[in-house]
């Protein structure tokens, strides 16, 4: 109906008809696809929920079990995601992804050289967001 308004000089209304029927089926599509990566997001945002619901309850039984401290587990949360070789907080991209190199932790051995300027670039982004707040 507005299309005819604006263009009833120049079409005739069979194309109008059409034009509109076009301008319908297209608006449905885009509100469809709206919908649908709504429920998308949603589903990812449930599963990630999930996911980290997981994890955390996987460190901290193991850390109330006694198998590993909660210093070795951030020390081990570091080196994995030091191991793509960015400190992110994050994995690399799956395309980007290398495996990391992981050893069993020794808690006997010196902590390595990378780990210490690992765990200094940790402590100075604690500071920074310790001074942030502030």
């Amino acid at each position: 109906m507005a299309l005819e308004y604006l263009l009833h000089y120049f079409l005739s209304s069979i194309e109008r008809e059409d034009l509109e029927e076009r301008l319908k089926r297209l608006t449905e599509k885009y509100v469809e696809k709206s919908i649908t990566a709504s429920r998308r997001k949603k589903q990812l945002e449930s599963d990630l929920a999930r996911v980290t619901l997981v994890a955390r309850t996987l460190a901290d039984l193991c850390i109330a079990k006694g198998l590993i401290t909660s210093e070795e587990f951030a020390r081990q949360l570091v080196k994995t995601d030091f191991a793509d070789g960015a400190l992110e907080s994050k994995l690399a991209e799956p395309g980007e992804r290398r495996l990391a190199q992981l050893e069993p932790l020794d808690t006997q051995s010196p902590p390595e050289p990378q780990s210490e300027r690992v765990a200094k670039i940790l402590k100075e982004r604690k500071e920074k967001k310790l001074r942030g707040k502030s």
